[in-house]
C-alpha cells in the first residue's frame, strides 16, 4: 500500500471529538481496522494517548487486551537484526 503522512486538518475531520493534530489510540472505535504489536502482550501496563496533549490513559494487561479483542496483533517495531532475520527466512 501507499501511506503518507496527514495534516492536520485531515485529522480534525476524522476524530472530530479529539484536540487538534492528536490521534486516537483506539482507531476501533472510529471504524478503523487496528494493528498493534505483539511485545504489547507481555506489557503488565499500556498507557496511550486520550485524545489531547495533555491526558494519557492506563490500562493493564488484561483491560488492553479486552479493548484489542480480535484486532490484528504482529511484530511491527523489532531490533533491525531481528527484522533482516525474519525478511531472509520469508524470502
Amino acid at each position: 500500500s501507499h501511506y503518507r503522512l496527514v495534516d492536520e486538518c485531515e485529522l480534525k475531520s476524522l476524530f472530530d471529538d479529539c484536540e487538534e493534530g492528536a490521534v486516537p489510540a483506539l482507531g476501533q472505535v472510529y471504524g478503523l481496522p487496528v494493528v498493534w504489536d505483539k511485545s504489547l502482550e507481555e506489557m503488565p501496563s499500556i498507557y496511550f494517548e486520550s485524545g489531547d496533549h495533555h491526558n494519557l490513559i492506563h490500562v493493564n494487561h488484561g483491560a488492553f487486551m479486552q479493548l484489542m479483542g480480535l484486532q490484528e496483533n504482529d511484530v511491527i517495531s523489532c531490533p533491525t537484526e531481528f527484522y533482516e532475520a525474519r525478511t531472509q527466512l520469508i524470502q
